[in-house]
Formats: structure tokens, sequence, C-alpha cells
């Protein structure tokens, strides 16, 4: 039987692939253009594992998303604790949050699935 696949070409190939999609959202509550990007594994096991606390899971979402190709994140850690104190409206961290998750391979019915399980 003849091989099918060469599968250190392809195991080498996806771990040399720079495959972390960068892009930008503009939030007009804030009137800025804030960079983006998707989601890595690790970042991605901390956003679910709030996936019974929405807000916290979208705000985190922001805080591992937000960040440019060079690797400058927009938002430090004590950021997540003001946006949940409410001191800020909810609705441009929704959406901020929604074009990471999108970017990051979660469309919203895989959302909505997965914080109901």
């Amino acid at each position: 039987m003849a091989k099918q696949f060469d599968v250190k070409a392809l195991r080498d190939k996806v771990r040399s692939t720079d495959d972390i999609v960068y892009d930008s959202f503009y939030v007009k509550e804030w009137d800025a253009e804030l960079p983006v990007k998707t989601l890595t594994a690790p970042a991605m096991k901390e956003v679910m594992k709030n996936k019974k606390d929405e807000v916290r899971m979208m705000i985190l979402a922001v805080f591992h998303g937000c960040e440019t190709p060079e690797g400058e994140k927009v938002f430090e850690l004590a950021d997540v604790a003001e946006f949940e104190s409410g001191k800020k409206s909810f609705a441009p961290i929704a959406g901020l949050a929604g074009k990471i998750m999108e970017i990051s391979g979660l469309s919203a019915n895989a959302q909505t699935e997965a914080k109901n399980d």
C-alpha cells in the first residue's frame, strides 16, 4: 500500500506555521480602533474556565485578545478588575470580545453552546 501522507512533513509544517490572525475592531463608545488577535490555546483555556460567568469570560477574552503583532497588550491585569467594577459599560466589551472569539474560531452559536455545557 502506498504511503498517503508524509506525517513528519505535515507535523513540521503545522508547527512552523504562524497561524495567529491579527485584525482590528472599532469601538464607537470609546472612539478607538483596537488591535485584536486570535486567542492561543492557553488564553482560550483561561477564558473558557469562566464559561459559567459570561461577563468575566468576555472580559478575559478582551484582556488576552487585544494585542498588537509586536506583542504589546492594550490592557493590563488591573484593567480586568476595573471592567468588573461597574465603572465601564459592558456593551463595548461585549462587541470587542465577540470579534476576538469570532477570529479565534468560536461563532456566536459555539459560544452559547460552550456556556450551556
